[in-house]
């Protein structure tokens, strides 16, 4: 008889919101001055777009590799459960290790980003308010969110993810309808690009997908996760994909019809747009801004909240970060520790850096992050389907393509590192690793009981309990 899940069950519909809304919630660098794409023009220039298309189906590779523990299994614990499985504890706390730090500096480098974003419109309005307050504002409001309701906060940013979507799409349309710019054969035959930028801007290009799988972490609160997780996943990456392929694409055509150089600065759609006569639509821009970061801030403490509690859950951290609610149905506590985090480590890092230099920084570490627990579900999947003697020469090809994928940030480090506060990231990220690891010795050598049975228990909540269990 299979345990039945402490949370919330929801719909198959939930499952593919939130995956949605997580990775969309990305876009919204796209109309804001911190922009990620233009690190990608300066790399790529005319390859820009094709950055976006390739990278895309390399994360996709990814995707497939995730999919092969997300259609067997179901787990809160998302890639932390799945490298266990297919590597062991050790390396599933790794992973776990390194999930959770990627969330919580995607969270608090987006909750950043709102903040910065909402303080330059008050500005312009003529109100001045000071960006830790902000900060704390928004935090809350995140809290109250994750604390009250999953599905409230899930359909909350798919439609605004939504909304960012079409009026971005929409514009770059009517931008290039009104400049008659559909065809710039100089992006589409790539002229004037050369090999090691267009590797450049893939790698930067990278970054804008980070966080696409975080559906997995559902897995205990959908109907129907071994369906709805896998379709969500691989939709995410696919439909972010061409979203990001197609503005940058509008953009670069259109900066060229307006007569206009990349190399100029950074000029946002929100720019193109009035200079394209469309500037009624600014601050309907401005406002999606702010609650695009907001909600892939909201997505991100969501998705960390739920591997706290399978490792709380586990006795592997403190069990009171396994508590449920008793009203809500959510991990109030793990919750209410995430929001926390978004909210005071920003604030520390602002007393000795630079807003834009905290913002790069907090992205920079959330992307490596992400990147180690990809190569190492990547890794996992093969040995997995091997065990379950399942494996077949297209998966082991799809790992072998993703590790090679994987790795080609390893050889940019240069290119990134564009500012102080970036080139930091590796030492600190380094740091962090050492930590982790220190930590996962210290409970192999306490021989703690649990620790010695999470091989069979990192998975039960929806897949089935370990056979012991099984009474």
């Amino acid at each position: 008889m299979k345990k039945s899940s402490p949370l919330r069950l929801r719909s198959n519909y939930l499952a593919q919101a939130e995956v949605l809304a997580q990775s969309v919630a990305s876009i919204a660098p796209t109309t804001t001055p911190m922009e990620s794409d233009s690190l990608v023009f300066g790399a790529a220039g005319n390859g820009a777009w094709f950055a976006y298309l390739i990278s895309m189906l390399g994360l996709w590779l990814v995707g497939v590799n995730i999919n092969q523990f997300a259609k067997r299994c179901a787990s809160s614990g998302s890639l932390y459960a799945y490298i266990g499985r297919g590597l062991g504890t050790e390396w599933g706390l790794f992973g776990a290790w390194c999930l959770v730090l990627a969330y919580l500096c995607t969270a608090m480098a987006t909750l950043l980003g709102a903040g910065i974003y909402s303080a330059q419109v008050l500005r312009s309005l003529g109100l001045s308010v000071s960006l830790p307050l902000l900060l704390g504002l928004m935090a809350a409001i995140g809290w109250w969110t994750v604390w009250k309701d999953v599905q409230l906060s899930v359909r909350w940013m798919l439609w605004i993810e939504a909304s960012s979507v079409l009026c971005l799409s929409l514009i770059a349309a009517l931008l290039l309808a009104k400049e008659h710019a559909w065809l710039d054969w100089e992006q589409l035959s790539l002229q004037k690009v050369d090999l090691q930028g267009l590797r450049f801007g893939m790698i930067m290009a990278i970054f804008s997908y980070v966080g696409y799988e975080s559906a997995a972490c559902l897995g205990e609160e959908s109907r129907k996760p071994f369906r709805a997780i896998p379709e969500a996943i691989l939709w995410s990456v696919l439909l972010s994909g061409f979203f990001f392929t197609w503005i940058a694409y509008a953009k670069l055509a259109g900066l060229r019809a307006l007569g206009q150089s990349w190399r100029c600065g950074e000029i946002t759609v929100a720019d193109l747009a009035q200079a394209a006569g469309l500037g009624m639509v600014r601050p309907v821009l401005q406002v999606l801004a702010i609650l695009s970061f907001f909600a892939c801030s909201v997505a991100s403490i969501t998705a960390a909240s739920r591997v706290l509690l399978l490792l709380g859950r586990q006795e592997i951290l403190p069990g009171v970060l396994a508590q449920i609610h008793p009203a809500n149905r959510t991990p109030h506590v793990a919750a209410t520790f995430c929001c926390g985090m978004s909210c005071v480590f920003p604030m520390a890092l602002l007393s000795g850096m630079q807003v834009d230099d905290a913002y790069d920084f907090l992205g920079t570490v959330a992307t490596y992050g992400f990147l180690v627990t990809y190569g190492l579900v990547a890794l996992a999947a093969p040995i997995y389907l091997f065990r379950l003697q399942e494996l077949r020469v297209h998966n082991l090809l799809a790992s072998v393509g993703s590790l090679a994928f994987l790795s080609l940030p390893l050889g940019a480090s240069h290119f990134v590192a564009r500012t102080p506060a970036i080139g930091q990231a590796p030492y600190v990220f380094g740091a962090y690793l050492a930590c982790g690891l220190a930590w996962i010795g210290l409970l192999r050598l306490s021989g703690n009981a649990r620790f010695r049975t999470l091989d069979q228990s990192l998975v039960w909540e929806l897949s089935g309990p370990p056979p012991e269990e099984n009474v």
